[in-house]
C-alpha cells in the first residue's frame, strides 16, 4: 500500500501453515520502482479452533437500493449497496466455515416490514445459524424496537444465549447506552448466564455499544456516544469470572482491540462505510484470533474512503489491531487498565 498515491496491491494466499515467513517483491518495469516486504502468517493457538464465528456489524439494510454511480465523492456510507454486500459476505463466512454469523446491531435501517424481511431472505439463503442483535438505529423507528424482537423470534427484552461447541455466546439488547443498566432485568439475566457457565465453557459478550474507549474514539474522537452507561460496573462484574474471554462490540467500526483484565475487547467494521470489512473469531482451547477482511470490490472502498479524506487511513485502525492471536492468560496485546 502507498500512502501518497493511496494504491493497493492485493495478493491471496491459501493454506499457508501458521507462522510462515514470506517475502513480497514489486518492481515496476517502466519506471524501475521497487518495492519489498517481509511478513509472516499469524501464530495460532495449539490444537483446531473448536468454533468460528463471523461477525457482520452494522449492516444498516435500507429500503432502498441504489448502484455505486449514483453516490458522490464524501458519501460515508454506502446505504444502497447493503443488501448487495449483506447477502454476498454473509455467504462468504460461511464459506470461510463460519460456525456462527453474529449481526452486531443497526442490522436494518429504518426498521421497517420491508427491510425485515430483507434481512429474513438474505438469513434463509444459508444454513449457518445467524445471531442479530439490536444497535441504537432500529428504535428510531416507530416500534423499531419490538417489531426487530418479534420479526427474528427474539426474546421480549431482546437479550439471549447460544452455546455451540463449548462455547458460551451472550447476545446483549443495547439499542441504548442505558440497556444494561443497573437494577434491570438483563443485567440480572447477564449475571446468572456468567454464574451458570461451567469453568470450562469459554463465555463470549456481543453488544453493540462497548465497555472500553478504543483508540478510535479517544480525544477530539470521543463524541460521548459509545460506551454503555454502566461500563466500569460491567467492566468488573466480567473481571469475576476466569472463562469470558472476548467482549466485541460494533457501532464505531475501526477495527480495533483492548484487553482489559484478561478479556479481550474489539471493535467491528461494516461493510458500507471505510473500512468496508467483516470479521472472522476463532476460538480454540487456549486463544482467540481475529482475522478482518476487506470486501474484494474495491471500486466501492474507494467512494468510501472519498469521504474521509487524506484521514481515511484513521478508519482502518492498525494491522495489529485487525488481525491478533492471543493466548488466554496473556496481558498482550494492547493490555488496558482503564
Amino acid at each position: 500500500m502507498s500512502r501518497l498515491g493511496l494504491h493497493f496491491y492485493r495478493h491471496t494466499f491459501t493454506q499457508l501453515a501458521s507462522q510462515t515467513h514470506f517475502r513480497l517483491e514489486a518492481h515496476h518495469p517502466e519506471t524501475g520502482a521497487y518495492g519489498a516486504i517481509e511478513t509472516a502468517t499469524l501464530p495460532s493457538p495449539p490444537g483446531p479452533p473448536k468454533l468460528r464465528v463471523g461477525v457482520l456489524a452494522d449492516l444498516h439494510l435500507p429500503t432502498e437500493r441504489r448502484s455505486i454511480d449514483q453516490y458522490r465523492p464524501g458519501t460515508k456510507r454506502l446505504y444502497g449497496l447493503a443488501q448487495e454486500l449483506g447477502a454476498r459476505y454473509l455467504q462468504r463466512l460461511e464459506t470461510l466455515g463460519a460456525d456462527a454469523v453474529v449481526l452486531l446491531g443497526d442490522v436494518v435501517d429504518p426498521c421497517t416490514d420491508q427491510t425485515l424481511h430483507a434481512l429474513q431472505a438474505m438469513m434463509r439463503q444459508v444454513k449457518v445459524p445467524c445471531y442479530p442483535i439490536i444497535g441504537n438505529h432500529e428504535p428510531w423507528s416507530r416500534g423499531g424496537e419490538r417489531r426487530f424482537y418479534q420479526a427474528l423470534g427474539l426474546p421480549d427484552g431482546g437479550y439471549y444465549s447460544a452455546r455451540r461447541n463449548g462455547v458460551r455466546m451472550l447476545m446483549l439488547s443495547t439499542p441504548a447506552p442505558d440497556a444494561v443498566g443497573p437494577g434491570s432485568a438483563q443485567l440480572g439475566w447477564l449475571k446468572s448466564q456468567l454464574r451458570a457457565a461451567p469453568a470450562s465453557e469459554d463465555v463470549v459478550v456481543f453488544s453493540h455499544f462497548s465497555l472500553l474507549l478504543h483508540p478510535c474514539v479517544q480525544g477530539v474522537n470521543d463524541d460521548g456516544y459509545q460506551l454503555l452507561d454502566n461500563h466500569q460496573q460491567l467492566l468488573e462484574l466480567l473481571a469475576e469470572f476466569g472463562n469470558v474471554r472476548v467482549f466485541a462490540a460494533g457501532h464505531k467500526n475501526v477495527p480495533s482491540l483492548l484487553v482489559h483484565r484478561g478479556v479481550v475487547h474489539t471493535l467491528s467494521p461494516q461493510l458500507i462505510q471505510a473500512p468496508c470489512g467483516y470479521d472472522l473469531l476463532q476460538f480454540y482451547h487456549g486463544g482467540v484470533a481475529r482475522t478482518t477482511f476487506e470486501i474484494d470490490e474495491q471500486h466501492y472502498c474507494e467512494v468510501a474512503r472519498a469521504a474521509y479524506a487524506d484521514r481515511w487511513l484513521e478508519r482502518y485502525g492498525t494491522d495489529a489491531d485487525r488481525n491478533f492471536s492471543h493466548g488466554y492468560g496473556s496481558g498482550a496485546p494492547g493490555d488496558s487498565a482503564t
